[in-house]
């Protein structure tokens, strides 16, 4: 896993994986990153313009352990959240998105079924 940068963000890019582990549990979920777009065609039902001056797409596979393992770990809900909450976009400059307006308008972009659920099942 990459380490964390100074404001404790994961760098992400094509190619990358991010991984959550227990050195008692072993890996307990992880995505991987196979690209990155910036302005989509939005092709979604409910499109809207971007509120934060881009829409960004990453096309990522999602692997979560079974249930046991994450419930050995303390982890005692059947899935691994992708919540907005989560993510933060960084610019150039080093501003980065505030708390969950990483979304802005991008619900509605892609068809629901080219979305990642919100809650990955283990």
């Amino acid at each position: 896993m990459a380490g964390l940068t100074d404001r404790g963000t994961i760098p992400t890019v094509p190619g990358s994986s991010i991984t959550t582990s227990t050195p008692e549990h072993g890996e307990l979920a992880s995505m991987m990153v196979h690209s990155i777009e910036v302005d989509p065609v939005c092709t979604g039902p409910y499109a809207r313009p971007p509120k934060n001056g881009h829409f960004v797409v990453m096309d990522v596979s999602v692997k979560v352990a079974p249930q046991s393992t994450l419930s050995a770990a303390g982890n005692y809900y059947p899935s691994v959240s992708l919540r907005q909450g989560g993510f933060r976009a960084v610019d150039n400059d080093g501003n980065v998105t505030p708390g969950n307006d990483i979304i802005g308008n991008g619900y509605g972009c892609l068809p629901e079924e080219d979305t990642v659920p919100v809650d990955v099942n283990a």
